[in-house]
């Protein structure tokens, strides 16, 4: 189940074929630190042993794998619709980073254990200071919405009622909306460096942000859109 949650968590901050990326290197990341530690001569559970130096485990499979996590989140959202709006209303007025790691391996998984760690707190009833985006993103892939306040720094503090039944009295989240300038709007973001995004070359920096609505263009999209559409075509003149 742990694993499942951190797929969630990559669904809802990276395209399929970044998530299958991250994936990939999460795997053999691990198994590396696993080679490492076993030679160093760390005595270590004969299952996760045997689990590093099974078959190798494709990028088909970790895509197919991968894909039924993220229809399983994207099912919820269905179901979550009404406080998956109130919290974007939140979050999307954010700019806090998940965290500021780039590597991967080293990113991805703090970030994961921070998460989980939080959210067992916050769901028995114990309050939580956002100081990085990591249980935010949480909230978001996995569908359990504390309370929140919301400091704005203005004297307009808010309290919002998330009303689920999931989280105790007392779990409630506390954050402020205080950067007014062009990154106000960013929300959550991740940046990593995907070393396996390709075969040959240097690895590719890559910013995620959460947002409502992913499939959306941005306006400078929309332009690129409309001027490649009035582009000359050679054999039907213009279009």
């Amino acid at each position: 189940m742990p694993i499942y949650l951190l797929a969630c968590m990559l669904a809802r901050a990276w395209s399929d074929a970044d998530a299958t990326f991250l994936w990939v290197e999460i795997v053999a990341e691990r198994r590396r630190d696993i080679a490492v530690r076993l030679e160093r001569g760390e005595l270590l559970p004969h299952g996760l042993v045997a689990a590093a130096a099974q078959q190798e485990i494709t990028r088909d499979q970790l895509a197919k794998w991968y894909a039924s996590a993220r229809a399983w989140m994207r099912t919820t959202d269905d179901i979550k619709i009404r406080q998956r709006k109130q919290f974007l209303l939140i979050a999307n007025n954010l700019s806090i980073p998940v965290n500021t790691k780039s590597q991967p391996y080293h990113s991805i998984i703090p970030a994961w254990v921070s998460a989980l760690e939080t959210m067992e707190k916050l769901i028995r009833g114990e309050p939580h200071v956002v100081r990085d985006g990591s249980v935010l993103l949480a909230i978001s892939a996995w569908h359990i919405y504390p309370n929140m306040v919301v400091f704005s720094g203005q004297g307009c503090n808010k309290s919002v009622d998330m009303k689920d039944r999931l989280v105790n009295p007392g779990g409630t989240v506390s954050l402020g909306i205080s950067d007014t300038g062009q990154r106000a709007s960013r929300g959550i973001y991740w940046s990593l460096s995907l070393a396996h995004h390709k075969f040959y070359g240097r690895p590719i920096r890559k910013s995620s942000e959460l947002n409502g609505d992913e499939n959306r263009l941005s306006f400078a999209e929309l332009q690129m859109a409309v001027m490649g559409g009035q582009m000359e075509d050679p054999h039907r003149g213009h279009r």
